[in-house]
């Protein structure tokens, strides 16, 4: 039995070299084919005859595999004398390309050398690994607009955080706007009052009397709509309605209202049911102004056939003020926010003095004494609308507080520092006080408005108007002696003829002031932090309204800075 040859098995040298399971190649050094078996032909599809000593095996390759040969497999046959595991691509006649992965030696007999080649076709190895190559190519394309998308996330995140903000602070202007032109109309409506009464006291004839009732009933509506807007505007930012509670007969209080409310809705029958007796703790002001909003909405929406009844009712812990009427219920889906601001029931022919904030400010009036109102309504009942309050003893009582010794100079430098401190103020300007700047320029007729802030040794300012520098010395800062006074406003006529002024840099020299007015900036705390302030380059003087105006101002500053505070500390610090 021959060596290696399993008993019984032919055994063939020649059909095994040709039939291998790998096509076996001997090449020259150069490259060209000496010997080439049968599998290897059948593979690259080209007989032996047309293969040995005719072709350089780099020439079966494709124009990367032959310069891979040159630059590679060459060099790496002379230097090491072998290559493994390369694969390269061979040319089929039929234009096909056949992967392989080839292992070649270097061999000596006598004076010959010679290259060993042994090839393997990899057709499923190259689809494997070519799938693997696409799967991680659109891993990578996947990856990349993943991280495109989280870009454009958070670019949309903080263009949303943007814009949020920017409509916090557009909204919150418009209310204070809003505070301001009903503050402001008070004054001319005052007077037109003032004019009819004083035209009432002459001979009138009865149209003239008529026109007369007609003006005062206007003036009354006109007030009544500012009194809601600015009970509107103290609600929404925050700073709630003020109230000043005294003892009270709340049957008196509502039986006056009633009398008021009959002759401003004449042919309404107007009942008044009691309940209980004795003193109450409210304020007598906000309850004529909750029922007159109440009863005014009851004989709006009523059927005006139908009585209005309201009932005071005085309980042992609570009294309440309840209003109801008949008619057309008030549907089911706007119960919800029926006392949301801007919120209103059908619309009734005639009746376009409201703008919806009667039943918002019914709330904030229960709330300020610590009470709630609520509403039933169906078909068969009618409408009831019953605001309760605490009768004694409420979240509306101011404490007593104990009599403590006035502090130092310098314990109040260090409160006023710390609450500055506190307040984390940004030193960018922002539209929400460059608005409010604006509006002191022009209703004070001034080329320069700013809001300050006295810093430890430094005025710096917020926002400015007609002023190019930031900030100032402390020591030469007007503003500093304003936050002296913090209840009133800090006002120089001529500062070149006032001591405390005349040689300071700011009115010798640029910017030439010689007018100043500064409203402080008090906090709930009552700290003064700077000023809401105009300046003129001239002697002059503000009028009352004008002096009235900055003080405004410098309130809404003061609420703006201490929202955004309580915004960052969050519901749990913002007492």
């Amino acid at each position: 039995m021959a060596q290696g040859t399993a008993a019984g098995a032919p055994f063939d040298a020649a059909s095994l070299y040709d039939d291998a399971p790998c096509g076996l190649i001997v090449t020259a050094p150069d490259g060209l084919i000496q010997r080439v078996n049968r599998t290897f032909c059948g593979w690259v599809g080209r007989p032996a005859e047309a293969l040995v000593g005719r072709v350089k095996l780099q020439d079966l390759l494709t124009m990367g595999g032959r310069i891979f040969h040159h630059t590679h497999w060459g060099p790496l046959m002379q230097i090491q004398g072998s290559v493994a595991e390369i694969k390269l691509e061979v040319l089929h006649p039929s234009g096909r390309r056949l992967p392989m992965v080839w292992h070649a030696v270097r061999r000596s007999h006598g004076d010959v050398t010679v290259h060993e080649v042994a090839a393997f076709v990899a057709e499923d190895r190259n689809k494997y690994e070519h799938e693997l190559v696409l799967a991680r190519r659109r891993a990578e394309e996947l990856l990349a607009k993943e991280q495109e998308m989280q870009l454009a996330l958070r670019e949309a995140q903080a263009e949303r955080d943007r814009q949020q903000a920017l409509a916090v602070d557009r909204a919150l202007f418009a209310e204070q706007m809003m505070a301001i032109v009903s503050h402001d109309l008070r004054n001319p409506l005052s007077v037109i009052k003032m004019s009819a009464h004083i035209l009432g006291m002459g001979e009138l004839s009865p149209k003239q009397k008529a026109a007369l009732a007609r003006l005062g009933n206007s003036n009354n509506r006109a007030t009544r709509l500012i009194s809601d807007l600015l009970d509107f505007s103290r609600g929404r930012m925050g700073t709630g309605l003020q109230i000043k509670v005294e003892s009270l007969d709340l049957h008196a209080v509502v039986a006056e209202a009633l009398e008021d409310l009959r002759m401003a809705h004449p042919g309404r029958s107007i009942e008044h049911r009691i309940e209980g007796t004795g003193t109450c703790l409210a304020s007598t002001d906000r309850l004529l102004q909750l029922i007159g909003n109440l009863v005014t909405n009851a004989a709006t929406y009523g059927a005006p056939d139908r009585p209005i009844e309201v009932r005071s009712a005085i309980g042992q812990q609570t009294f309440s003020v309840a209003v109801h009427n008949e008619g057309t219920p008030i549907p089911a889906d706007l119960v919800p926010r029926l006392f949301d601001p801007m919120s209103r029931g059908s619309q009734v022919a005639g009746y376009a003095s409201s703008v919806g904030l009667g039943l918002f400010i019914v709330r904030e009036i229960a709330h300020a004494h610590g009470g709630e109102v609520g509403v039933v309504s169906s078909e068969a009942d009618g409408t009831t609308f019953l605001a309760t309050f605490p009768r004694a003893e409420g979240p509306c009582l101011p404490a007593e507080v104990p009599e403590r010794a006035a502090p130092t100079p310098q314990a109040r430098e260090h409160a006023r520092q710390a609450a500055l401190d506190r307040l984390a103020i940004d030193t960018l300007q922002e539209a929400a006080y460059d608005d409010i700047t604006r509006l002191a320029a022009e209703t004070c007729d001034a080329p320069i408005a700013l809001i300050s802030l006295v810093d430890r040794e430094r005025q710096w300012f917020k926002s400015r108007v007609g002023l190019q520098a930031t900030e100032t010395p402390r020591e030469y800062a007007f503003c500093a002696h304003a936050i002296q006074t913090p209840g009133e406003v800090f006002v120089v006529q001529d500062a070149a003829l006032d001591p405390r002024f005349a040689t300071n840099p700011l009115v010798t020299g640029d910017p030439c002031i010689r007018f100043y007015a500064g409203a402080p900036l008090v906090t709930s705390t009552g700290e003064a932090l700077g000023t809401v302030c105009v300046i003129d380059r001239k002697p002059r003087s503000l009028e009352p309204t004008q002096l009235e105006l900055l003080r405004f101002l410098a309130q809404q500053v003061v609420e703006t800075l201490e929202k955004r505070e309580r915004d960052r500390n969050g519901p749990a610090t913002a007492g």
